[in-house]
């Protein structure tokens, strides 16, 4: 798991969270499954977004 949050000023917050899972299935193939989530809060005069995102994702390693 890992995880980290920025903040600048009063209403500028980005933060970032994820956390995830391995498997060797043996010294060379892997399966990865994770889940991240990515949220932003800027605010600049009229500009304003505030974010939140997020999902699965899945990789398969191979190690040589």
């Amino acid at each position: 798991m890992r995880g980290d949050v920025s903040v600048v000023g009063d209403s500028e917050t980005t933060w970032h969270s994820f956390i995830g899972a391995a498997y060797l299935f043996n010294p060379r193939w892997s399966v990865v499954a994770a889940y991240r989530v990515l949220s932003n809060d800027i605010e600049d005069g009229s500009f304003e977004w505030d974010v939140l995102r997020s999902g699965v994702g899945l990789a398969v390693g191979y190690s040589f």
